[in-house]
């Protein structure tokens, strides 16, 4: 059984930001960027327990061609997608 893939809004939202930003930068990059967070998704839907465990519950699945970090959950059911963080962020900045 396949777990189900969860974007919380603010995951979307981070998505969102990080295509249009990326988009102003380079015509065609902000789609770049979408696909590869788009095949990590994948990857953490098909091997959710791949990627480091690091403030338990939470997973991290880094980006390799991207300064972003996806930080999911993985339940019964589900693979939690709260946030895909700008890693040149401050953590403790609220947006």
């Amino acid at each position: 059984m396949g777990y189900r893939l969860v974007l919380k809004s603010r995951a979307e939202n981070d998505l969102s930001e990080g295509i249009e930003w990326y988009e102003s930068r380079r015509k065609g990059l902000g789609l770049i960027f979408l696909n590869t967070i788009q095949k990590y998704l994948v990857n953490v839907q098909k091997s959710p327990l791949h990627y480091p465990l690091k403030r338990n519950p939470y997973r991290e699945a880094f980006i390799k061609k991207f300064p972003y970090i996806i930080i999911y959950e993985v339940t019964e059911e589900e693979i939690v997608v709260y946030s895909i963080f700008n890693t040149y962020r401050n953590p403790h900045h609220k947006p």
